[in-house]
């Protein structure tokens, strides 16, 4: 059975120029549990717990024997999770006016084998195996909590490789009405880095992303690495355009994408929207389109269309 994702549609009401990332990844062996149906803390008691609507199914390399937890069991996790709510500069404000680096601060737990990490360069997240590797980040941002109508905060978040920035896509999706109880947001991305050598090292860089820095912004950090396994199935593009143009102003299109990296497993012609895997399977797709535009409150909406055949 093949299954394609044949389109990614977008529905627009204003002038929008963007560059989408996508990136899929077949996993060979899932070493976490997963679930029909949501589950809470009281389903990881010593098996699937005495719910019986919302259980996991099963697990691999899980310990669960403490209530309300679960670690990884030792094995070949390829893994290092670093957290932080500083900047470089010792503050604690992140609605700052320059690219600034986050701190690794609070804490940095990691296989040595695959990550590195020095307190004396605390922004750096350093991978020691040459290859390619998946990023997960998380921005939780909270606003002073003080009424202001007038001023919106927010700040875009981008990620560097050695010094430099690396144009796979940045998280920004914090903005905050400082009004009327929105004084939180957050943002998320999801970004593979190809081709790292041995002592790269991969920063998280935040700026404002609105007029506003009467309002101070404090942030908790979260990113997740893992290095690609060389059994892991990867396919990675960009788009810069839809079928119709670069314009997103109009009706539902479908991105276009050129390839970056694709494995045996899927197939795509560059300039086309259509992605085929070639056999089924469990995928981890992940999708960044950062946006930009001169009207006020523009935005997109976004849907995958799958056709099986």
């Amino acid at each position: 059975m093949k299954v394609s994702f044949r389109k990614l549609w977008l529905l627009v009401g204003f002038l929008l120029i963007s560059v989408g990332f996508i990136y899929a990844i077949r996993f060979n062996v899932l070493k976490v549990f997963a679930a029909d149906s949501p589950w809470t803390q009281t389903d990881w008691v010593n098996g699937v717990g005495s719910s019986t609507v919302n259980q996991f199914e099963s697990s691999t390399d899980i310990n669960f024997s403490t209530s309300g937890q679960f670690t990884l069991e030792s094995g070949d996790f390829q893994i290092g999770n670093f957290k932080g709510s500083q900047l470089s500069t010792d503050s604690n404000n992140f609605n700052v006016g320059s690219l600034t680096a986050v701190k690794w601060n609070y804490s940095q737990y990691y296989n040595s084998d695959f990550f590195d990490y020095d307190g004396g360069e605390p922004t750096r997240v350093v991978v020691k195996d040459a290859g390619d590797y998946f990023f997960s980040l998380t921005v939780d941002v909270e606003s002073d909590g003080v009424n202001d109508s007038g001023n919106r905060s927010g700040i875009e978040t981008q990620v560097w490789v050695n010094g430099t920035k690396r144009d796979v896509g940045r998280a920004a999706s914090t903005y905050i009405r400082n009004y009327s109880g929105h004084f939180e947001s957050s943002a998320h991305l999801g970004v593979l880095l190809e081709d790292l050598a041995e002592d790269d090292y991969v920063e998280i860089f935040v700026i404002k992303s609105t007029n506003d820095t009467s309002h101070p912004l404090t942030a908790k950090v979260s990113l997740l690495g893992e290095k690609i396994a060389d059994s892991e199935t990867v396919f990675s593009a960009t788009a810069t355009t839809t079928d119709s143009g670069t314009n997103f102003n109009g009706s539902e299109r479908a991105l276009v994408w050129d390839q970056s990296r694709i494995d045996s497993g899927y197939t795509h012609t560059d300039s086309s929207s259509s992605i085929t895997l070639d056999s089924s399977g469990t995928y981890f797709v992940a999708v960044n389109v950062p946006l930009g535009s001169s009207s006020q409150r523009a935005n997109i909406r976004g849907k995958a269309n799958r056709t099986i055949f």
